[in-house]
Protein backbone atom coordinates (compact mmCIF):
# COMPACT_ATOMS: atom_id res chain seq x y z
CA UNK A 1 0.00 0.00 0.00
CA UNK A 2 3.04 2.13 1.06
CA UNK A 3 4.74 1.61 -2.36
CA UNK A 4 1.30 2.57 -4.48
CA UNK A 5 0.92 5.70 -2.90
CA UNK A 6 4.16 6.74 -3.09
CA UNK A 7 4.38 5.63 -6.59
CA UNK A 8 1.03 7.33 -7.36
CA UNK A 9 3.13 10.45 -5.88
CA UNK A 10 6.06 10.86 -7.91
CA UNK A 11 3.55 9.94 -11.20
CA UNK A 12 1.37 13.20 -9.87
CA UNK A 13 4.54 15.13 -9.28
CA UNK A 14 6.32 14.02 -12.59
CA UNK A 15 3.29 14.89 -15.14
CA UNK A 16 2.19 18.07 -13.12
CA UNK A 17 6.27 19.55 -12.51
CA UNK A 18 7.15 18.75 -16.15
CA UNK A 19 3.96 20.04 -17.91
CA UNK A 20 4.70 23.31 -15.30
CA UNK A 21 8.48 23.23 -16.59
CA UNK A 22 7.54 22.54 -20.85
CA UNK A 23 6.62 26.08 -20.47
CA UNK A 24 9.60 28.04 -19.43
CA UNK A 25 12.86 25.65 -20.28
CA UNK A 26 13.94 24.08 -23.21
CA UNK A 27 14.59 20.91 -24.34
CA UNK A 28 17.23 19.78 -22.96
CA UNK A 29 16.83 21.17 -19.48
CA UNK A 30 13.22 19.49 -19.24
CA UNK A 31 15.09 16.24 -20.60
CA UNK A 32 17.80 16.21 -17.75
CA UNK A 33 14.91 17.39 -15.27
CA UNK A 34 12.55 14.52 -16.35
CA UNK A 35 15.19 11.87 -16.69
CA UNK A 36 16.29 12.66 -13.55
CA UNK A 37 13.01 12.46 -11.30
CA UNK A 38 12.07 9.66 -13.45
CA UNK A 39 15.05 7.57 -12.57
CA UNK A 40 15.93 8.56 -8.78
CA UNK A 41 11.98 7.81 -8.24
CA UNK A 42 12.67 4.16 -9.30
CA UNK A 43 15.56 3.80 -6.96
CA UNK A 44 13.29 5.32 -4.32
CA UNK A 45 10.67 2.53 -4.76
CA UNK A 46 13.04 -0.18 -5.74
CA UNK A 47 14.75 0.03 -2.24
CA UNK A 48 11.13 0.61 -0.27
CA UNK A 49 10.51 -2.60 -2.09
CA UNK A 50 13.66 -4.95 -1.20
CA UNK A 51 13.90 -3.46 2.51
CA UNK A 52 9.64 -4.30 2.89
CA UNK A 53 10.87 -7.59 1.47
CA UNK A 54 13.47 -8.28 3.64
CA UNK A 55 11.27 -7.41 6.74
CA UNK A 56 9.14 -9.43 5.75
CA UNK A 57 11.19 -12.65 5.18
CA UNK A 58 12.52 -12.10 8.58
CA UNK A 59 9.01 -11.97 10.64
CA UNK A 60 8.21 -15.24 8.49
CA UNK A 61 11.11 -16.62 9.99
CA UNK A 62 10.90 -15.59 13.50
CA UNK A 63 6.92 -16.43 13.73
CA UNK A 64 5.95 -19.00 16.32
CA UNK A 65 8.86 -18.68 17.85
CA UNK A 66 8.11 -17.05 21.16
CA UNK A 67 10.49 -16.87 24.42
CA UNK A 68 10.07 -18.66 27.31
CA UNK A 69 11.56 -16.71 30.19
CA UNK A 70 10.71 -13.20 30.85
CA UNK A 71 14.27 -11.45 30.14
CA UNK A 72 14.36 -8.87 27.30
CA UNK A 73 16.88 -9.60 24.18
CA UNK A 74 19.62 -7.12 26.00
CA UNK A 75 19.91 -9.14 29.17
CA UNK A 76 20.34 -12.06 27.33
CA UNK A 77 22.97 -10.62 25.12
CA UNK A 78 25.01 -9.20 27.91
CA UNK A 79 24.24 -11.68 30.73
CA UNK A 80 23.63 -15.20 28.74
CA UNK A 81 24.22 -17.25 31.83
CA UNK A 82 22.31 -14.83 34.40
CA UNK A 83 25.50 -14.66 36.29
CA UNK A 84 24.31 -10.95 37.32
CA UNK A 85 20.93 -12.24 38.82
CA UNK A 86 21.47 -12.65 42.51
CA UNK A 87 18.56 -15.05 42.92
CA UNK A 88 19.71 -17.39 39.64
CA UNK A 89 19.75 -21.00 40.33
CA UNK A 90 22.51 -21.60 37.29
CA UNK A 91 24.85 -18.75 38.33
CA UNK A 92 24.90 -20.48 41.62
CA UNK A 93 25.09 -24.00 40.29
CA UNK A 94 27.87 -23.80 37.80
CA UNK A 95 31.44 -23.66 37.87
CA UNK A 96 32.69 -19.91 36.20
CA UNK A 97 35.74 -22.26 34.57
CA UNK A 98 32.58 -24.11 32.52
CA UNK A 99 30.84 -21.26 31.57
CA UNK A 100 33.88 -19.33 30.14
CA UNK A 101 34.66 -22.68 28.23
CA UNK A 102 30.98 -22.56 26.83
CA UNK A 103 31.29 -18.88 26.14
CA UNK A 104 34.86 -19.67 24.18
CA UNK A 105 33.24 -22.34 21.89
CA UNK A 106 30.18 -20.50 20.94
CA UNK A 107 32.53 -17.44 19.85
CA UNK A 108 34.92 -19.79 17.79
CA UNK A 109 31.31 -21.26 16.06
CA UNK A 110 29.56 -17.50 15.32
CA UNK A 111 32.67 -17.22 13.04
CA UNK A 112 30.92 -17.10 10.14
CA UNK A 113 33.11 -17.39 6.72
CA UNK A 114 33.72 -14.54 4.26
CA UNK A 115 30.87 -16.58 1.95
CA UNK A 116 28.31 -16.14 4.57
CA UNK A 117 28.91 -12.71 5.59
CA UNK A 118 28.47 -11.79 1.37
CA UNK A 119 25.90 -14.08 1.03
CA UNK A 120 24.08 -12.08 3.62
CA UNK A 121 25.43 -8.62 2.51
CA UNK A 122 24.02 -9.62 -0.84
CA UNK A 123 20.07 -10.39 0.17
CA UNK A 124 19.60 -6.85 0.25
CA UNK A 125 20.18 -6.40 -3.47
CA UNK A 126 17.22 -7.26 -5.02
CA UNK A 127 16.68 -7.75 -8.99
CA UNK A 128 14.87 -4.53 -8.55
CA UNK A 129 17.45 -2.42 -7.17
CA UNK A 130 20.20 -3.24 -9.56
CA UNK A 131 18.09 -2.81 -12.43
CA UNK A 132 17.21 0.55 -10.73
CA UNK A 133 20.44 1.70 -10.25
CA UNK A 134 21.83 0.35 -13.60
CA UNK A 135 18.75 2.84 -14.81
CA UNK A 136 19.65 5.95 -13.33
CA UNK A 137 23.20 5.39 -14.60
CA UNK A 138 21.79 4.58 -17.83
CA UNK A 139 20.18 7.64 -17.81
CA UNK A 140 22.73 9.74 -16.99
CA UNK A 141 25.31 8.83 -19.54
CA UNK A 142 21.90 9.16 -22.51
CA UNK A 143 22.10 12.68 -21.36
CA UNK A 144 25.88 13.03 -21.63
CA UNK A 145 26.30 11.48 -24.67
CA UNK A 146 23.51 13.13 -26.31
CA UNK A 147 24.60 16.37 -25.01
CA UNK A 148 21.58 17.09 -22.78
CA UNK A 149 23.01 17.15 -19.42
CA UNK A 150 22.08 20.18 -17.64
CA UNK A 151 23.23 19.89 -14.05
CA UNK A 152 21.07 22.25 -12.55
CA UNK A 153 17.67 20.98 -13.14
CA UNK A 154 19.52 17.11 -12.83
CA UNK A 155 20.74 16.99 -9.93
CA UNK A 156 17.52 18.77 -7.95
CA UNK A 157 15.32 16.54 -9.43
CA UNK A 158 17.85 13.66 -8.34
CA UNK A 159 16.53 15.04 -4.64
CA UNK A 160 12.94 15.38 -4.69
CA UNK A 161 12.07 12.14 -4.74
CA UNK A 162 14.33 11.34 -1.62
CA UNK A 163 12.31 14.43 0.15
CA UNK A 164 8.79 13.41 -0.84
CA UNK A 165 9.57 10.08 0.56
CA UNK A 166 10.69 11.18 3.95
CA UNK A 167 7.98 13.69 4.09
CA UNK A 168 5.05 11.23 3.43
CA UNK A 169 6.72 9.25 5.81
CA UNK A 170 6.40 11.93 8.47
CA UNK A 171 2.84 12.20 7.19
CA UNK A 172 1.83 9.03 8.24
CA UNK A 173 3.44 8.46 11.59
Amino acid sequence: MLLKRLGLIYLFIFFTSSSILYLFLDEKELLSYMVALFTSATVVLATFKSYRDIVNKRVALNDGVGEIDNRDYLDKLEDPYNLYEENSKDANNRDLKEIVKEERERLKESKRPLKEVAKDGARGFTYSRIFAYALLVGGFFFLLNMDALKLYFYLPALFIPNLVAVIYLMAIK
